[in-house]
């Protein structure tokens, strides 16, 4: 994706078109199908190079444990070493996620406003912006947080965004965008669940038919041969690259009959016979 060269932030430029720019080519990104893990790689670096964050980490939730997992992060290999893979339980976020600190969508704590559970592992960048306006800058201690609903507010994770390339903190705009991302990122994750729950359904599908005794055979509405599985090329001697996309011919119509097999379960459009 090409994302902006100019991030957002006080002072930038192009305002207006950047959010919607970036919002449009994740969506078309997402429409490809991409895997869960494609989806959380495109994300973190999307939020990262379009908001000016250097560090970006994605929590996923994990509902068996009630913990969040960090699976992806964005950003220099130090801010990787100590966060990829750090394990923390629900309740440690619970006041990070205070209503308190809601702000257009997202979550911003600045530095002083929460004693941090130290018994965690966090990573503090080491800032060098001398010279910003105090009121403005971004503090080693600020935290910035978006949550990844699904359909029916189910959690899926939390976007985790450390290090301003500007050294300040973020703008209305800035925790908008951001809070759209992580808006487009949840029906995302719900729609990779759903692929990926649809794609292992068709996968025990398939190990079935192909390790069944029965042979089966599928027809669909024109009359063409759509399935045929190892049982039924050994009960009818064909193969199923010879028959697949043919016309049902005799032995399977009329009744699932054929030499060296008996009717078991038949119908219109599937047929499955066990193998004398």
């Amino acid at each position: 994706m090409d994302l902006p060269r100019q991030p957002l932030g006080r002072g930038g430029t192009g305002l207006d078109v950047v959010p919607i720019r970036c919002l449009l080519e994740l969506s078309r990104f997402m429409r490809g199908r991409p895997s869960l893990e494609e989806v959380l790689d495109r994300l973190a670096g999307t939020v990262g190079q379009t908001l000016g964050f250097a560090t970006v980490a994605i929590n996923m939730y994990r509902p068996e444990t009630d913990e969040y997992e960090v699976v992806t992060v964005y950003g220099n290999a130090q801010a990787r070493e100590i966060l990829l893979g750090n394990v923390t339980g629900a309740d440690t976020w619970e006041p990070l996620l205070d209503p308190r600190f809601r702000r257009l969508g997202v979550y911003f704590i600045p530095e002083g406003a929460l004693e941090l559970d130290l018994t965690q592992r966090w990573y503090t960048p080491d800032l060098g912006h001398p010279g910003l306006d105090t009121e403005h800058a971004w503090r080693a201690d600020d935290a910035l947080f978006a949550t990844l609903d699904g359909a029916g507010g189910r959690r899926y994770g939390v976007i985790s965004v450390d290090e301003p390339v500007s050294g300040l903190r973020p703008d209305d705009q800035q925790l908008e965008v951001l809070d759209g991302l992580a808006t487009h990122a949840g029906w995302a994750i719900d729609n990779a669940r759903q692929v990926a729950a649809l794609e292992s359904a068709l996968r025990r599908n398939r190990a079935l038919i192909t390790s069944s005794l029965d042979c089966v055979i599928g027809i669909d509405q024109a009359g063409n041969v759509i399935e045929f599985n190892p049982a039924a090329e050994r009960t009818f001697g064909y193969r199923s690259e010879d028959v697949l996309g043919r016309e049902h011919w005799p032995r399977v119509s009329g009744g699932c009959s054929g030499a060296g097999s008996r009717s078991r379960r038949c119908g219109p459009t599937a047929a499955s016979c066990r193998s004398s």
